[in-house]
């Protein structure tokens, strides 16, 4: 029988290697020590782990249940010595690459924030105070949004959080201006 457990529990946040605490691979680890899977098939090994550490331990505990792990695109059997051995300088790359990417994205960041760039982070809140000014001069909030150099949606929602004002767009839009008229009298 074949099973096949692709890591798609949760779509909106991707799965690593660096990571052993995956809900499909702790679904994969029961059922090997249920007996249910003999043989593990993964398209390359560091997809199982990128720790040497992880990735050898879980090997370790796999082969001696006499569990048969295939990495397809490496094209290898990891069963018997020869297997662990391979195994384990691959796990090794695997681990030295993840942490290749880490320091080249550190010094990518570095360099961007030599150049200016505001790495990570919120920005820094829009002050009430001055919307509530501008707004009592008469600005509207495009020209608030302007004025403070943000979105009309970051105005929108600090007018929100305030619970004062408009809260919407469209509130603004609509908003009509109230005007006094005066009583019609005999025109001579």
């Amino acid at each position: 029988m074949i099973l096949w457990q692709a890591d798609t529990s949760n779509p909106s946040r991707t799965t690593s290697g660096g990571n052993i605490d995956r809900p499909q691979l702790k679904k994969l680890r029961e059922d090997i020590f249920l007996g249910n899977i003999q043989t593990v098939i993964v398209w390359k090994l560091d997809r199982l782990s990128r720790s040497l550490k992880d990735g050898i331990g879980l090997m370790v505990d796999w082969l001696e249940m006499g569990v048969r792990i295939v990495a397809v695109s490496q094209q290898f059997d990891f069963g018997g010595i020869i297997g662990k051995m391979i195994a384990s300088v691959l796990l090794a790359i695997g681990e030295m690459e993840r942490q290749n990417i880490r320091e080249n994205i550190i010094r990518g960041m570095q360099v961007a924030r030599l150049r200016g760039a505001k790495i990570g982070g919120r920005t820094a809140r829009i002050q009430l105070m001055d919307i509530h000014r501008l707004q009592q001069e008469g600005h509207k909030v495009v020209d608030i949004a302007k004025q403070l150099q943000c979105s009309r949606q970051a105005v929108y929602l600090a007018l929100q959080r305030d619970g004062r004002a408009s809260t919407s767009p469209q509130d603004e839009r609509n908003h009509l201006i109230p005007i006094q008229i005066a009583p019609l009298g005999n025109i001579s």
